[in-house]
């Protein structure tokens, strides 16, 4: 028995956002995965690599703030899930100035 392979539906040339762009790993470093996908999820909204690096660096490091600040966690004791979980808030935080 031989499996049919299923073709994908695609405009070869058609420009997306992230045509053309590398992708740096950061998954090696703390919570460089989650850097990673937050940096891809902006710049895939059409930020340029320049502001999703800044603004994901900022958001992240600010969801980490807010899981120290609110979420009761310590310095010693945050991970990566500590930060996605604080993201809303970071995102908040920047939307409503409060930082």
């Amino acid at each position: 028995m031989t499996a049919k392979l299923k073709t994908r539906d695609y405009t070869p040339n058609v420009r997306g956002a992230l045509d053309g762009v590398r992708v740096l790993d950061l998954s090696r470093l703390v919570a460089g995965n989650t850097l990673t996908g937050v940096l891809a999820a902006l710049a895939a909204q059409g930020l340029s690599l320049y502001d999703s690096a800044r603004l994901g660096a900022w958001l992240c490091g600010r969801a980490a703030e807010c899981a120290i600040t609110r979420g009761g966690e310590s310095e010693e004791s945050l991970s990566a899930t500590h930060v996605v979980a604080n993201l809303g808030a970071a995102f908040r935080d920047l939307r409503d100035g409060a930082f």
